[in-house]
């Protein structure tokens, strides 16, 4: 697997186990991915986005660079308590310990948090992915999130 298979999975694993550990009793639904050619939201609901680029060293010192994004909607945001930046925060790390036995070392730069209209499009600086995986859970009172990863 490459290291980028490895830090999703490593990650979506952390949302799970963050979202059952606050939400004891609420079991959420997992939706299948949504891969996109470029970067787009997943879901118009989404007002709350946290994105993070990362960077992993490749042989001879070159280094490929990503964008993770997560994105909560309003009720998910609500019931989560908490708002994207403060959730991913949490996830990472949760996940310091999975990057350690898969044996990957991503570089991640928190780079902020986008709310509204302003989560539909890239920030100037941020790498432009040309192609995007979205993975969603749905809450039981209808809130969504949606973890993403662009390369």
């Amino acid at each position: 697997m490459t290291p980028w298979t490895h830090l999703l999975e490593a990650l979506h694993s952390s949302l799970i186990d963050e979202v059952n550990t606050r939400l004891p009793d609420d079991k959420p639904e997992l939706g299948l991915p949504r891969r996109l050619a470029a970067w787009a939201l997943p879901d118009q609901e989404v007002l709350d986005l946290a994105l993070t680029i990362v960077e992993f060293e490749k042989a001879g010192g070159a280094a490929t660079r990503g964008l993770l994004g997560l994105g909560l909607t309003e009720a998910a945001s609500r019931r989560l308590g908490m708002g994207s930046s403060t959730f991913w925060n949490c996830i990472v790390q949760r996940a310091a310990t999975e990057f350690v036995r898969r044996e990957i070392r991503p570089r991640l730069q928190f780079h902020g948090e986008l709310k509204g209209d302003e989560s539909a499009a890239l920030p100037a600086g941020i790498p432009q992915p040309s192609r995007v995986v979205w993975i969603p859970l749905r809450l039981p009172d209808g809130g969504r999130i949606f973890l993403g990863l662009g390369a």
